[in-house]
């Protein structure tokens, strides 16, 4: 008896068929990168007074223990400052003790007590004017993606064979932006802390007051860093799709152009990781805040 077998009986499940061509792999990366990426653009959209949880948050712990804590710190060091900054005052023999002197002296010492007291608003004031200029670059705030989908012959033959290095960069690069970005947070946090005790040495006049400056420098390089990323997403994405179209093939050849885009998303991925990560650098090269 002839046994007639249908070819829809001996055809592969659709999954299977999916992940000998890529599909499931590049879905899979896809959907990966998309989630952490979303956890950034929420992060790169939020102020350092968005982290409240009922009295347990990060921001209630700066507000309510660490700052009044170097706040106290930060009074005593300003007269330790204020006596330093008169002492070597007086002890400039070339100089002495002139009445320009001691109005510079007074000046600084009123200026670091006024900045103590109020310097956590106008440190909002400084941040929140970073989430609204990174806001205004990323636009509608899209995700950064990677280009890829098209499904032909050269798609296939590269996710075969690169499929699990795709899988693996996605995941590493996004977390990594997003441990860049979170972290942004925790030096900021932290500037805020300590920043009475920091403010203090202007009261020491010159010499003593490179420690405010250097403070000051470090909390424009956080505080500014959020901006960069964002003008570096938008860059960095504008970049990959043009070189990507650029590269795109017609007639027999556009049967690879699915290999093309495979390919710059490898290239894509750590790039702008690392320029992410040399945000911050950039910063203080540019504008001479190291």
């Amino acid at each position: 008896m002839d046994i007639i077998i249908s070819p829809v009986a001996l055809s592969a499940p659709q999954w299977v068929i999916d992940l000998l061509q890529g599909g499931t792999i590049y879905a899979l990366a896809q959907q990966l990168w998309q989630f952490v990426m979303n956890i950034v653009l929420a992060l790169m959209g939020m102020n350092v007074s968005d982290f409240p949880a009922d009295g347990a948050g990060a921001w209630e712990y700066i507000t309510d223990t660490v700052y009044p804590l170097f706040l106290g710190m930060g009074a005593v060091f300003l007269n330790m400052f204020s006596m330093a900054g008169f002492c070597k005052q007086a002890s400039n023999l070339k100089e002495g003790i002139t009445i320009e002197a001691l109005m510079e002296l007074f000046i600084k010492l009123v200026a670091a007590n006024m900045l103590m007291l109020n310097c956590l608003n106008i440190m909002q004031e400084f941040t929140l004017f970073s989430v609204k200029a990174s806001g205004l670059l990323l636009g509608s705030g899209s995700i950064p993606s990677v280009v890829g989908d098209d499904y032909d012959v050269g798609f296939t033959l590269a996710m075969s064979s690169l499929g699990l290095i795709y899988l693996i960069m996605s995941g590493v690069c996004s977390i990594t932006i997003l441990i860049e970005v979170a972290g942004r947070f925790v030096n900021l946090f932290m500037l805020m802390g300590v920043a009475p005790v920091a403010l203090s040495s202007l009261a020491g006049g010159k010499g003593f007051e490179q420690s405010a400056a250097s403070w000051f420098k470090s909390f424009l390089t956080s505080t500014l860093q959020i901006v960069v990323i964002a003008l570096i997403i938008q860059l960095a994405s504008r970049i990959n799709w043009s070189i990507t179209a650029a590269m795109d093939a017609g007639g027999l050849s556009s049967w690879f152009n699915g290999a093309v885009g495979v390919i710059a998303s490898l290239i894509f991925m750590p790039l702008l990781t690392s320029c992410v990560k040399q945000s911050d650098n950039f910063l203080r090269r540019a504008f001479a805040l190291g």
